[in-house]
């Protein structure tokens, strides 16, 4: 990519990841930043929105490539799509039993406490 996203000294600044738990991502690269929202619509429907940003200036075809820009992205959420559709049909059997979250994913643990704790609060207050 030729046009950076702010007048950086150089391209090389590695990359910065942020996760907010339990439904944003955002990756941010001296050229580009990729942003993810998770939003589920139905007990087994899910939208994932990726976003691409590049320099508001930047032009296609001249500053970046579309293709090289978002191929890793795309075959990564075609794959999660899989694997999430795997696991709705688990999470569907009647042999189905919750177990733990992975210890990397306290921030979903958090999020699943905040939220049984927040309809307890409004059943009680009902």
């Amino acid at each position: 990519m030729k046009r950076l996203l702010a007048d950086f000294p150089t391209a090389r600044l590695g990359h910065l990841g942020l996760h907010l738990q339990p439904n944003a991502w955002f990756h941010f690269s001296a050229d580009h930043a990729v942003t993810f929202a998770v939003i589920p619509l139905a007990a087994d429907r899910t939208l994932v929105r990726t976003t691409w940003l590049v320099h508001a200036d930047a032009e296609e075809g001249v500053d970046y490539d579309l293709d090289a820009l978002t191929k890793v992205w795309e075959v990564t959420n075609e794959q999660d799509a899989v694997f999430v559709e795997r696991a709705q049909a688990g999470i569907g059997s009647p042999a189905y039993a919750p177990g733990p979250y992975s210890p990397t994913e306290s921030q979903v643990e958090d999020f699943v406490r905040w939220y049984i704790n927040r309809l307890r609060a409004h059943l009680e207050g009902s």
